[in-house]
């Protein structure tokens, strides 16, 4: 094929005017403090800025031929649509549309200069476009690290020139441009564990959030198919990985790709990345073989990154899952002779079946539009899968055991499920969606799945907050009080006031509790009670939801407690109670414990690890008599301190009803739940108590063989009194 020759001199203007948009958009990103960005484009342009002024300097020839092709131009326009209805959907694609430009001039730059310096030939065109639009479709660096950007551009270009064969007597390159350099790049952030360093899994999941993509992409791909003869791999393709998610399914009762038959960015990648004419076999039954373990390929791939990585948000455990298209592109490239060889000898060319042939290449491309249309639902619109509640029943089955870990909790569980449900989660977190990321911090502290990964668990139960989740504020709060290496109540009480904010009656009631005992905040009782009556305003709603009626019992079993403390204070049940004069007034604690039924103790009793109090102290509290035993005040701080999750302070609450004088039954009761809650929040004491509970029947069914295994258990976790029980 001749190509015109083009005059040097306009070659020169055209490279003045790539230098000239290169530095303006460096300077772009200067403006807007994107200091990485901006560097590396500063770093780029001196680069091709030196090695264009040596070839200058150096006398070298260059001649410019024109190489304006259909194959070129075609791609441009439907991987600039591609661009532009996905921008409509997703602001980083208009946001990254400067930097697209940027490598772009890079890439025309690039290309002269090593063309220029291997071959003193250019042909200019179209191409350089596509080969970038393409990479970008699938991978571009964050900020911080957008300095590997242009060198993931310009092993594009380097593969293409310099790594070449001679097949069927043409030499041209072995591998697709963009499928060579995002082939290398994925290897590598897969072995240096850096993959967190791209946009890569954002690109996968946002393309989705286009309604109609699937069309827009089969659409497009439709000018390329009816043009060249590629149609049969991407439809083998698709007809390999329906299969084997089909077979995924009747095998193990789940869907393979979540939500769908086919993921998005998988059939973007079989319709516009591995149809390269001129890196993909020629012979039909080659590009059938071709398109079919290209497939099979992607769900083998699909399967073993799914067990590398698990999803979450802004976390080394993320879903790696979409390299699944990429990894093998550059070895199908590499075994094109001898898929050819194997097509050349079924030789479907006999029967005159060659996509050369523009009857053939309608009627392949029209059996294409059926099964497309036989997939469509099932990728796009009612694919079982999108249902979040399939993947919950599945990840947590039945009513939970009585333990900590998700597997010993939901020995039924499915682990793949749990996965699953993370990756139905990732993207309306990164959306907005509070429970969203309440759901997906609860599979990263349980381990559901995955890993127990406590400090990601606390970022997302952050953001759900943040995100006006108040359950999360609550959790959060809970979780930040209880801590025993790194407790930040001030914190918590933060997130409580949050999760009030939000008519969360839990969250109000443990900041009336920090008010009330002075945790991460000042003793202040008009505030503690202000926040009981909002408590009782949330969980009177609750009470009354039917829309939820699985936590309308709860809801009402609450108000009812919050009820007894606020009568006690005086106040009738639905009425502001009476203002308060003191900051602190133990009659009123004592009535509020009196109203909700809880026990006193003696007057001469102490409470294991708390100072005894002084003679006379009791009478002169306000509001209370030595007949009246310990104040209730102390009681209600070990009690809501138990119920806050404090495991001590559950155990010294069961000890001061133990040590009662004429302790009841229905103390042994009650200190038996103390000391069983104490044991499940990993404190030794509670379950060596809880096995002298046991031994000897009090307030529990006489257990021998459940006593002995908590005095074992309350001695490893180093009860030192439990080890000598036998």
């Amino acid at each position: 094929m001749e190509h015109p020759i083009i005059p040097t001199q306009r070659l020169r203007l055209f490279t003045y005017a790539l230098f000239g948009v290169l530095a303006s958009l460096g300077l772009f990103a200067y403006q807007q403090e994107r200091w990485v960005v901006a560097a590396s484009v500063a770093g780029a342009l001196v680069f091709v800025g030196a090695w264009h002024a040596w070839l200058h300097l150096s006398g070298r020839p260059l001649v410019v031929e024109g190489n304006i092709r259909p194959v070129h131009y075609l791609q441009l326009i439907c991987h600039s649509s591609i661009y532009a209805y996905w921008g409509f959907y997703w602001e980083g694609v208009r946001a990254h549309v400067p930097m697209l430009l940027a490598q772009i001039c890079f890439a025309y730059l690039f290309d002269i200069a090593l063309l220029w310096t291997k071959r003193g030939n250019f042909r200019w065109g179209f191409g350089n476009i596509p080969i970038v639009l393409s990479t970008n479709l699938f991978i571009w660096f964050k900020d911080d690290w957008f300095y590997w950007q242009f060198p993931l551009i310009a092993l594009a270009f380097f593969g293409k020139e310099m790594i070449q064969w001679t097949r069927d007597g043409i030499r041209g390159h072995i591998f697709n441009p963009s499928g060579f350099t995002l082939g290398v790049f994925s290897v590598v952030l897969l072995t240096t564990g850096t993959a967190s360093t791209t946009y890569g899994m954002e690109i996968a999941s946002t393309l989705g959030r286009a309604p109609h993509m699937y069309v827009w992409i089969f659409l497009l791909g439709l000018i390329v198919q009816t043009n060249f003869p590629v149609v049969l791999m991407t439809g083998t393709a698709a007809i390999a990985i329906y299969g084997m998610t089909w077979l995924h399914t009747q095998t193990t009762g789940l869907y393979l790709f979540v939500d769908t038959t086919i993921p998005i960015a998988v059939f973007l990648g079989m319709t516009f990345l591995f149809t390269d004419p001129a890196t993909s076999p020629r012979s039909s039954a080659g590009k059938i073989l071709f398109g079919l373990i290209y497939g099979v390929l992607v769900v083998l791939e699909y399967q073993w990154l799914m067990h590398l990585g698990t999803p979450t948000i802004d976390s080394p455990g993320e879903n790696l899952t979409y390299f699944d298209k990429l990894l093998q592109v550059p070895v199908l490239n590499l075994l094109v002779p001898v898929f050819d060889r194997v097509g050349r000898k079924i030789n479907l060319e006999r029967f005159d079946f060659s996509l050369d042939r523009l009857p053939v290449r309608i009627g392949a491309t029209a059996a294409w539009c059926g099964l497309f249309g036989v997939m469509l639902p099932s990728l796009a619109y009612y694919h079982p899968g999108r249902d979040v509640g399939f993947w919950e029943k599945k990840c947590f089955p039945g009513e939970p055991k009585d333990a900590k870990s998700w597997r010993e909790r939901f020995p039924d569980g499915n682990e793949e499920a749990c996965r699953s449900l993370a990756v139905m989660y990732v993207d309306p977190c990164e959306l907005g969606d509070g429970a969203a990321c309440y759901g997906l911090g609860n599979l990263n502290l349980e381990g559901a799945g995955m890993p127990v990964r406590e400090v990601n668990g606390m970022h997302l139960y952050e953001r759900a907050c943040e995100k006006g989740y108040a359950p999360a504020c609550t959790e959060l709060g809970n979780m930040l009080v209880t801590r025993e290496d790194k407790a930040d109540q001030g914190a918590a009480v933060k997130l409580f006031a949050r999760g009030c904010e939000l008519a969360e009656g839990d969250a109000c009631r443990n900041l009336a509790t920090s008010y009330a005992r002075g945790v991460g905040v000042e003793v202040d009782m008009d505030r503690a009670f202000a926040e009981l009556e909002r408590a009782r305003a949330a969980y009177d709603a609750g009470c009354k939801d039917k829309n939820r009626p699985a936590t309308m019992a709860d809801n009402c079993a609450r108000l009812a407690d919050v009820e007894k403390m606020l009568q006690g204070r005086g106040a009738p049940p639905g009425q502001p109670p009476a203002p308060s004069t003191s900051q602190f007034n133990p009659a009123d604690l004592a009535a509020m414990m009196r109203a909700a039924g809880m026990p006193q103790m003696p007057a001469n009793a102490t409470l294991p690890g708390m100072p005894a109090m002084p003679p006379g102290a009791l009478a002169s509290l306000p509001g209370m008599s030595p007949e009246d035993g310990v104040p209730a005040a102390v009681m209600m701080q070990m009690k809501v301190g138990c119920d806050a999750g404090e495991g001590q302070a559950c155990v010294t609450l069961a000890q001061a009803l133990m040590r009662r004088a004429n302790a009841s039954p229905q103390d042994h009761t009650s200190a038996a739940g103390y000391v069983s809650r104490a044991c499940e929040l990993g404190v030794a004491r509670g379950c060596g108590l809880l096995g002298i509970h046991y031994r000897n029947a009090l307030g529990v069914p006489k257990d021998e063989a459940r006593a002995l295994a908590l005095f074992q258990q309350a001695c490893k976790g180093g009860d030192t009194e439990a080890c000598s029980v036998r």
